[in-house]
């Protein structure tokens, strides 16, 4: 597998997992313009949306957090504990664009949030699936400093590896 350092050789990784699954891309909607860096869409003639989150490094929750983080902190570390099959570290999206891929799957599309991770491997679930792991677990940081938007995080572990499946959704002849 290719080692990917960047955004650019995570989508061009991204695409050629979706091609070789049979799928073409349809159109490509850059979410950098909308100051979402490391987020990208693929929308498929097929009728799939690949929403792309590239991160040079991932989360990880901390030790021994007090006060008002620490209830979302023992939330987070369970999830990985349970959830993350030995990978300790969390993938986040902001909250508004998981919503946008529901949306998107309310109007017919097929939805992934996907990551390409910097070993090559592509790791994705169902927009569907990943809104449903979040809201069960209420693994969702509401009040950050730093971003203007609730980040909800899963824990990469608990995402499948789709880097060698090389098969794509039925389809009408």
């Amino acid at each position: 597998m290719p080692q990917i350092t960047n955004i650019n050789e995570a989508k061009a990784e991204l695409t050629r997992l979706i091609q070789a699954r049979g799928g073409s891309i349809a159109k490509t909607e850059d979410l950098t313009l909308r100051k979402r860096y490391g987020n990208f869409r693929f929308y498929t003639k097929e009728g799939e949306v690949f929403h792309l989150k590239f991160s040079k490094q991932l989360f990880q929750p901390r030790e021994n957090v007090v006060g008002g983080a620490a209830d979302l902190d023992n939330k987070l570390k369970f999830a990985v504990k349970f959830f993350g099959n030995g990978d300790n570290s969390l993938n986040g999206i902001d909250e508004d664009l998981l919503v946008e891929l529901l949306e998107l799957e309310q109007n017919g599309f097929q939805t992934y949030f996907v990551t390409v991770m910097s070993d090559g491997r592509v790791l994705w679930r169902t927009g569907r699936e990943a809104y449903e792991f979040i809201q069960r677990y209420d693994t969702v940081a509401h009040y950050l400093r730093s971003y203007s938007q609730p980040i909800c995080y899963i824990p990469t572990g608990w995402l499948v590896n789709r880097s060698n499946i090389l098969s794509n959704p039925p389809s009408l002849l």
